[in-house]
């Protein structure tokens, strides 16, 4: 069986390589997709969470300042609206250990507050229940936040393996192609280092076949006769 030719090598090398780049971004493309997916998905519903209890804070704001203005009655309507609108978003986007039972507080909280001052718009300013339910959202706030933080650590060690992965098949890739650059060197040089010693071996034993035609004068030995002149052998008949 003969071996392949040197373009067959070359063809054969080069889909090689091309087959083992297209696997590894085969393999390596969904893990890029689901890193977007999970930092965009995360980072969404943390920052609905945080900017849900940022306008249940603003709520609040208001119906205290409110009170203490005497204008309860014509800001607690909209307020309270805008808080339990806020509150029933957040108890639909949980995603931290923790955060449903703390949302379900604040829930409780805040309705138990809002119907205290409108049985008593002009009453004295509940400050501590005030106090205690901000502290609640500043700690959902936090939560987010720091879930936040750890998404973006999640991704940067997913980001960190990726650039592992596309290292390493580069490092293949040139392992690869220097074995197919090696191989081919010595496929091209070895009929040369051929031929080169089989050149040497010609010009150190000398030609094995005398040219020309071996009949002609010039190809038969001559001695001198007395006068000093060659003078031609011939061959001698019978």
């Amino acid at each position: 069986m003969n071996p392949p030719s040197l373009r067959n090598r070359i063809r054969n090398g080069s889909l090689a390589m091309l087959v083992v780049a297209l696997v590894l971004g085969a393999l390596a493309l969904p893990e890029v997709h689901q890193l977007g997916g999970a930092i965009r998905e995360t980072l969404y519903r943390n920052y609905v969470s945080i900017d849900a209890a940022q306008h249940m804070h603003a709520a609040l704001w208001r119906v205290e300042v409110a009170m203490r203005d005497g204008d309860t009655t014509a800001v607690l309507p909209a307020s309270r609206s805008e808080f339990m609108s806020y509150i029933d978003i957040e108890e639909h986007d949980i995603t931290e250990p923790g955060e449903a039972h703390l949302a379900a507080d604040i829930d409780r909280r805040g309705r138990r507050l809002f119907a205290e001052i409108a049985d008593a718009p002009s009453g004295k300013v509940p400050s501590q229940e005030f106090a205690e339910l901000r502290l609640r959202l500043d700690k959902l706030i936090a939560i987010n936040r720091d879930a936040m933080f750890r998404a973006d650590g999640r991704a940067a060690k997913m980001g960190d393996r990726l650039t592992y992965e596309f290292a390493g098949a580069l490092v293949l890739l040139l392992g690869f192609g220097a074995m197919l650059s090696w191989t081919l060197a010595w496929s091209i040089s070895k009929p040369l280092d051929e031929l080169a010693d089989r050149l040497r071996s010609f010009s150190l034993r000398g030609p094995s076949v005398r040219l020309g035609n071996s009949d002609s004068p010039s190809s038969r030995p001559s001695l001198r006769n007395s006068t000093g002149w060659p003078t031609v052998l011939s061959d001698s008949k019978s």
